[in-house]
């Protein structure tokens, strides 16, 4: 492994498994700072909807300033670290599938949720981009001729 990759002398057979275990020590720890986060990674997506509820509650809720694409990203988001921790926990051990219907759809439901967040989530962007992309070609419309006011419908 890496033996004379970047020039100078060989590695010997005990360096090589030297840089080999630092390796896979790097790895395990990059890959215990990722799971600690993905279990916290659910929690933005809980208060979204919590404040949400609680403008509901408090009769401060406005349906018609709510994006339909926010709470799908949100709820996808949630739903694929929830059923992504549970799959994550059964492979390691700590707590292993107990039904049939968790070793069915667990799995399923955490790529499916993650596949949804992303199509919604590029979905978010692209509508980013129209509607900016529309308003500056209004701006430029109304620059060019000042006595024409083009006006947006949304």
């Amino acid at each position: 492994m890496c033996d004379g990759l970047i020039g100078g002398n060989s590695l010997t057979i005990k360096e090589q498994a030297s840089l080999k275990k630092k390796w896979k020590l790097l790895g395990s720890g990059l890959s215990t700072a990722r799971m600690a986060m993905r279990f916290l990674g659910w929690l933005p997506q809980l208060k979204f909807f919590l404040e949400k509820i609680e403008l509901v509650i408090n009769g401060q809720f406005d349906a018609k300033k709510e994006s339909i694409l926010a709470y799908m990203v949100q709820g996808f988001s949630l739903l694929s670290g929830i059923f992504d921790n549970l799959v994550y926990l059964n492979r390691i051990k700590v707590r292993p599938y107990t039904t049939a219907w968790q070793k069915t759809w667990c799995d399923f439901l955490a790529s499916f949720n993650c596949l949804g967040f992303l199509i919604c989530v590029i979905l978010e962007k692209l509508l980013s981009i129209y509607h900016s992309s529309k308003r500056l070609y209004i701006e430029t419309l109304n620059k060019i001729d000042k006595n024409i006011v083009f006006e947006s419908k949304s």
